[in-house]
């Protein structure tokens, strides 16, 4: 028997096979995919890295799995240590992990706060020309992944084809009415803790989605401040 013989009865066992395999039902695809979902929210270094393609130091890795892990996280680090990046990363995984999850990004002005969509999740992260990440690079070629402006100002807003947003909003009387699932704060040392409890925190409500019910988180991210700051109480 020839080898082009050889081949040609490879590939028609294949197809057989391929035929009566049993396809599976939605019931059973559902529950593969939540499995995914579930490994990957557990695993959100592994998600990045090896799914997203993109580096992470030790640390980073370590703030991701913590992410996930608790409700509020007070993360206070130097400058140059790549904070606003590790932010971006910590949206973008729960954006594209939970369905229809709100990501309100805040800080003291709208201009911090679009910088993290324009910097990183827009340039860095998926843009043609310089995107890290050849995954959200492809979703945003395929229309997934979408950049705007809300409706009413300047500031930034993400879309996800999932349903899921991550938006921008300075810790204002203009952010009054938000609706968010997480909440994550940059610079929170230079916010006022009486203007946060009182118009970014009621923003938050609890994550519910096909069985999966969340309460709200909130991450705080600042660089090293005096102990007369409100930051070193809530730490």
């Amino acid at each position: 028997m020839t080898l082009t013989k050889i081949q040609d009865n490879e590939i028609k066992q294949l197809a057989m096979e391929k035929r009566f395999t049993k396809r599976k039902t939605k019931a059973e695809q559902d529950k593969q995919i939540a499995e995914w979902q579930m490994f990957y929210l557990n695993n959100m270094d592994i998600f990045t890295e090896d799914y997203l393609g993109m580096p992470l130091h030790y640390f980073q890795r370590t703030l991701l799995l913590d992410t996930w892990k608790y409700d509020i996280m007070d993360i206070i680090a130097s400058r140059g240590i790549s904070k606003t990046f590790t932010i971006a990363i910590m949206a973008t995984n729960l954006a594209l992990l939970l369905p229809g999850v709100n990501i309100l990004l805040t800080s003291l002005t709208l201009g911090q706060s679009n910088k993290i969509i324009d910097e990183k999740i827009d340039v860095l992260f998926s843009s043609k020309a310089k995107g890290i990440s050849p995954v959200l690079k492809q979703l945003r070629e395929e229309g997934f992944i979408k950049f705007g402006k809300s409706d009413t100002g300047d500031a930034k807003v993400v879309e996800f084809g999932n349903g899921s947003r991550i938006y921008s909003a300075c810790c204002g009387e203009s952010s009054r009415g938000n609706r968010s699932n997480i909440v994550i704060v940059d610079e929170s040392r230079l916010i006022k803790k009486t203007d946060y409890d009182a118009i970014i925190e009621p923003t938050l409500e609890p994550y519910s989605f096909n069985g999966l019910y969340l309460e709200p988180k909130q991450f705080f991210i600042t660089s090293a401040r005096a102990k007369n700051n409100w930051m070193w109480k809530h730490l």
